[in-house]
């Protein structure tokens, strides 16, 4: 027969070593808000916890929330910005400004859903001047490219994806 009072502490032992990584690996929730550095709130941008898969994106008001251990190193990024990285050492609030990147933005053109660099694309890229669209006095954007680029046809559709 077994005698249990000879395994208890062995047993025990286990038990705490098990308990010991989840403490070690705690998760808290850290909030906050990512603006420009005009103090306009981003929309959009990403915050990833460094080295895993854990996310979130910022809201209308360029608020986000993550779950993040107190040892968690988050990067932030957006088009047209310089992506930072902080360390978010026990806190649970961080709010970041991220400055424009000029030269990043200069090489980013974006396509119907996504974006792509410059280099990457085959064809034709035609730049509007945007105070040139607005000279037009537009009611939309469809109107406002229409005739601004030679070869470009520019149609209305329901507003579904083709």
């Amino acid at each position: 027969m077994w005698n249990f009072k000879s395994l208890q502490k062995p047993l025990m032992a286990l038990f705490l070593l098990c308990l010991f990584p989840l403490g070690a690996m705690a998760q808290s929730v850290v909030k906050g808000t990512v603006n420009d550095e005009a103090g306009e709130p981003i929309i959009g941008a990403t915050v990833k916890v460094q080295g895993t898969q854990t996310g979130a994106i910022t809201d209308f008001n360029g608020n986000y929330s993550v779950e993040a251990g107190s040892n968690a190193t988050l990067v932030f990024s957006y088009v047209g910005y310089e992506t930072q990285t902080i360390k978010v050492n026990g806190r649970n609030t961080i709010d970041i400004v991220l400055k424009e990147d000029a030269n990043t933005l200069s090489d980013i053109v974006v396509i119907g859903y996504g974006t792509m660099k410059k280099s990457d694309i085959t064809g034709s890229v035609v730049s509007v001047n945007t105070e040139d669209m607005m000279k037009r006095a537009p009611i939309n954007v469809a109107q406002g490219l229409q005739g601004a680029a030679p070869g470009v046809i520019v149609t209305m559709q329901d507003g579904s994806p083709d």
